[in-house]
């Protein structure tokens, strides 16, 4: 019946996505580019990207389909009035254990205020409706009560601390960021500096991508410009971006069912492996796939929800 057609729909979706992950063989490097693809949770594909050029580089990638029926997105909630600062630091890991959220990304910058760790952010936050911190003047992505996903800019003349967007739409889980990676297709980026990179998108087909690259980490991964970034994600079929905190602050998170690091943060100190609190949050709630019972397997080079381009055929990974 119509859940069936709506079920088919959805596979196709996710077949066409792959179809667009399995075409991306690293245009822009020219070294050996190798990336797994996994199927993690219902209407989310995960891909690992590793690259030897420009520079050792691994990257992260998540491609979530927004009609994923029982999906849902939580941000890190203000404190409110009485307290010092608009949230509490707390790390991605910390903030996913906290909601019992499936995934966890770090996206907002913020300052102490006036010491941690009370924060305020420097750019659109809004929790469930609730506007805590304006745009600052930065572009921001927006999650409708629907998960349609719109890319939002100030309104003309709006003062900093501004929650009205220039595009008809009432905010309901919205962040911002310092820049815009993508715009319309074209890389408009333009920061040169190698750092660990967060940065979120739309696709064309309506989904949002997230983005998380490692760096400063000499020998595995270091790092990214926002040009270049913003290549990658336009690799991958996205149409919009934006950049996000990143930094000590890079921080990819999967609970499968226990939360774990997926990629590697250097947190405190520029050290590998660890964690730093942070102003803002988002949280991914979404089914696991086929039950918890597949979801709690680590994934390893026989699990049906791996795929290595070089080496094995999509049609038997994508299963």
């Amino acid at each position: 019946g119509s859940g069936m057609a709506r079920r088919g729909g959805r596979v196709r979706l996710l077949v066409a996505g792959l179809a667009l992950v399995l075409a991306c063989r690293g245009e822009m490097v020219r070294g050996e580019t190798r990336q797994r693809i996994e199927l993690p949770f219902e209407g989310v594909i995960h891909i690992h990207r590793t690259q030897s050029e420009p520079r050792e580089l691994s990257i992260h990638l998540l491609l979530i389909d927004l009609a994923t029926p029982g999906l849902r997105f939580m941000l890190t909630p203000a404190n409110g009035p009485e307290a010092p600062g608009e949230t509490t630091v707390e790390t991605t890991r910390q903030f996913v254990a906290r909601t019992g959220a499936q995934i966890g990304v770090n996206v907002s910058f913020y300052k102490p205020a006036p010491q941690l760790p009370f924060v305020d952010n420097l750019f659109l936050m809004v929790a469930q409706g609730d506007c805590y911190s304006g745009f600052g003047n930065g572009p921001a992505i927006n999650l409708g009560r629907d998960n349609r996903a719109t890319l939002l800019t100030p309104a003309a003349g709006g003062a900093p601390d501004d929650c009205q967007p220039a595009q008809d739409v009432a905010p309901h889980v919205a962040f911002g960021g310092n820049e815009r990676l993508i715009d319309g297709g074209r890389n408009v980026a333009a920061w040169e500096e190698l750092h660990p990179r967060t940065a979120a998108g739309l696709t064309e087909d309506g989904r949002l991508m997230l983005a998380v690259v490692d760096g400063r980490q000499p020998g595995r991964s270091a790092g990214m410009t926002t040009p270049e970034l913003a290549e990658l994600m336009l690799e991958y079929g996205a149409v919009e971006a934006i950049n996000l905190d990143g930094g000590g602050s890079t921080t990819l998170v999967f609970a499968d069912p226990d939360p774990r690091l997926v990629n590697v943060p250097v947190g405190i100190d520029d050290i590998a492996g660890t964690e730093r609190p942070v102003g803002g949050n988002l949280a991914i709630f979404v089914p696991y796939r086929d039950g918890a019972a597949e979801a709690e397997r680590p994934m390893s080079e026989g699990d049906p929800r791996w795929y290595d381009g070089a080496t094995t055929a999509p049609a038997e990974r994508a299963r």
